[in-house]
């Protein structure tokens, strides 16, 4: 790969809110996207695949002449073209069958990276269920296999193929015939060839964290590229290139050896590859730039099977593509070169805070305010810090029913109603929604669950508390905080706001992948889902101008459904505002014709989400809370976003129409009979790939 400059590109840019609040040196803090994970853990004994070379093979199967544009329907199985068991049979021989297998973490949650993502309710957070000990080159579907009846409540049915077929929210109806194991570039360009044969389908996953089932292509070919690991960094020239089946836990860690650190996802689970040529936004963003900012030059097998290399001298239009397209559409990446950054001598510093209130007129008047001097506040922030400001609705139902009562015992008392009296407060609707009051009072002083969690009396007696709502920054910052400017910038957050507290001090990092290993891990859901009541489907993404932030239309929406949610607990919405781009003062600026991103993220200071958390939300409540927040911004991230946006209005809110025409012809030069495919991908609307149910 041809060698790229590690300096942190462009002209900086002018804090338009002139010199009355000081411009902060902090870097990109944590990312939750609290909207759908859950529990267990994961974990991955590396098996180190080597390197592939990046000379074109052969091409495996027949090309379509020049210019030939022919999608091609896929074979079903009750015809000849659906493979037989000696088929996969001899596929599994040219995948190295005898070579070892596995993907299970050795060690400590909290002290080594994560191989791969972890299922809900893995026993030891291993990733797979911890079943991937011992795995075969190649897997296929039996009957019973199919994904609405691979999984249980909480685990897996008996049978290997669900558990290699494991992604993280498919769709019901969604599964696919073959699952393929490769260890190798060589090995995905049998697999690739072995579906172009057939005329099956080609969906790709690693970790398989995807929201939006875009690992899915039904009763097609998974190619799982978990287990090619593996990195190459090169200290002069500033870059690393980077297996695919990398997690961006493991490769902090490598990053770690050389003393570099990489714009990276925040979930230490996260894919490499997906990250990246999505768009990839991070708590690093506002300092480096986004993921796609970073790509240097990729490794990709296409659909005529050859392995090319797409940079800026070979198949400049293909990198191009990659920059933001993303990457399963395309080909299969089988390794990727990006930008390293040293790691700055005094580490990072991290930091979190709280603001909450009630949902009465005076609370609500608080959480104005707070918006407010938050929109102030980050507006000012320089290229040092990167974080987000996580709203969560207000918490809503039955005070002192019998499980409330056994989960209040920790806190010393028997019932929401001598909460009060028992902590030494003078009225719990309001005291009681004050956390620093509450933290201060004999009470809570007195019981170590309170000590330790006193937003958690508040969850458990909503009513009586008055439905609070909260707000939760969590913010990380490039250097250590004996800054002066941590100290100053710091200061500043919520000025004013009178129920502010602080849940942590200053958490001190020696390296990002300190931070990344000891975040709590985010789970993926295996388990089947309908669109209609998935959280992603009522979602809504917007990439916010710092124009739109100051002007603060945003915030009123979220007033207006902070109340209204309190009022009857139907329109229920959290929010979260994410200050993880290149859009701070003194961010570095980058052409955006080099990136096939939308343009809004050229122009965003925030990735602003809008999560309705109530399943029952009236369908005109939800239509109102989308078409208000979609006004805000042309343009949504591809890798977190809504489900069901309407029509094939995804190409113009991802890309923009004329990103996504290029888009299009480059996907058809490159594949075109449509063997890839995926959700809301480049061609998804072009190349026919329907679910069986």
């Amino acid at each position: 790969p041809a060698p790229a400059s590690a300096s942190r590109a462009g002209v900086r840019r002018e804090n338009r809110l002139g010199a009355s609040r000081p411009a902060a040196t902090m870097r990109a803090g944590a990312l939750v996207v609290a909207v759908l994970a859950a529990a267990a853990a994961v974990a991955a004994a590396e098996f180190a695949a080597t390197p592939p070379a990046t000379t074109e093979a052969a091409s495996a199967v027949d090309p379509a002449p020049a210019g030939t544009v022919d999608p091609r329907p896929r074979c079903q199985r009750d015809q000849p073209c659906w493979p037989t068991a000696a088929d996969v049979a001899a596929l599994a021989k040219e995948l190295d069958p005898s070579a070892a297998r596995s993907c299970v973490r050795n060690g400590a949650v909290t002290a080594v990276a994560e191989p791969a993502a972890v299922p809900l309710s893995s026993p030891g957070a291993q990733p797979f269920y911890g079943a991937a000990q011992a795995l075969n080159a190649t897997y296929t579907a039996e009957p019973g296999d199919h994904a609405d009846e691979c999984f249980g409540p909480t685990a897996p049915k008996p049978g290997m193929f669900c558990i290699v077929a494991l992604r993280n929210l498919p769709r019901a109806g969604w599964a696919p015939a073959f699952v393929a194991w490769p260890l190798s570039a060589t090995h995905v360009q049998a697999a690739v060839a072995f579906a172009a044969r057939h005329n099956l389908g080609v969906c790709v996953a690693a970790t398989g964290h995807d929201f939006l089932n875009r690992h899915s292509c039904d009763d097609g070919l998974l190619i799982r590229t978990t287990l090619m690991k593996g990195s190459d960094w090169d200290d002069d020239a500033g870059t690393a290139t980077l297996a695919p089946g990398l997690t961006w836990g493991e490769a902090l860690s490598d990053g770690d050896k050389h003393g570099r650190v990489v714009a990276c996802g925040h979930a230490a689970t996260v894919g490499v590859v997906g990250w990246s040529t999505g768009g990839g936004h991070s708590w690093l963003g506002p300092h480096l730039g986004l993921g796609v900012d970073q790509i240097v030059s990729v490794d990709v097998v296409v659909a005529d099977g050859s392995l090319v290399t797409a940079n800026a001298s070979n198949n400049s239009d293909l990198l191009w593509a990659l920059r933001g397209g993303g990457g399963s559409t395309f080909g299969v990446i089988t390794s990727i070169t990006v930008k390293t950054y040293p790691t700055p001598a005094a580490g990072f510093t991290n930091r979190i805070t709280w603001l909450t209130g009630p949902s009465n007129a005076q609370g609500l008047r608080t959480l104005a305010a707070g918006l407010a001097g938050f929109a102030n506040w980050s507006l000012a922030l320089d290229d040092n810090w990167g974080g987000y400001l996580n709203l969560i609705a207000p918490a809503t139902g039955p005070d002192d029913d019998a499980e409330v009562k056994k989960l209040l015992a920790p806190y010393g008392i028997d019932t929401c109603a001598q909460w009060a009296a028992a902590y030494g407060l003078t009225n719990t609707r309001e005291e009681g929604c004050d956390l620093r009051k509450i933290l201060a009072s004999p009470g809570c002083q007195a019981s170590a669950a309170c000590r330790a969690d006193p937003r958690g009396i508040q969850e458990l007696c909503p009513a009586t508390c008055g439905a609070p709502w909260s707000a939760m920054m969590d913010y990380i910052y490039w250097g250590p905080e004996t800054d002066a400017a941590f100290q100053r910038v710091w200061g500043d957050v919520f000025a004013g706001a009178p129920s502010t507290i602080d849940l942590q001090p200053p958490t001190p990092l020696k390296t990002y992948f300190d931070g990344a290993v000891q975040q709590p891990i985010e789970y993926i859901d295996p388990r089947p889902v309908a669109a209609a009541t998935d959280t992603w489907a009522r979602l809504s993404s917007v990439l916010a101008s710092r124009d739109t932030v100051a002007a603060g239309e945003w915030a009123g929406i979220i007033a207006s459904s902070m109340a209204s949610c309190a009022a009857d607990n139907t329109t229920c919405a959290g929010f979260q505002l994410y200050q993880t781009v290149p859009g701070n003062v003194g961010s570095p600026t980058f052409d955006p014709s080099a990136t096939s991103i939308g343009p809004g993220f050229r122009d965003a200071h925030l990735h602003m989400l809008a999560v309705p958390t109530s399943a029952s939300i009236a369908p005109g409540a939800l239509a109102a809370l989308k078409a208000s927040w979609y006004k805000l911004g042309a343009n949504s991230y591809f890798s977190e976003s809504e489900y069901t946006l309407p029509g094939d209005s995804w190409k113009a809110r991802y890309w923009g129409d004329a990103n996504y025409a290029r888009l299009l012809s480059i996907k058809q030069k490159y594949d075109p009979h449509g063997l890839f495919w995926c959700y809301h991908c480049v061609g998804a609307d072009w190349t026919p790939s329907p679910p069986r149910a």
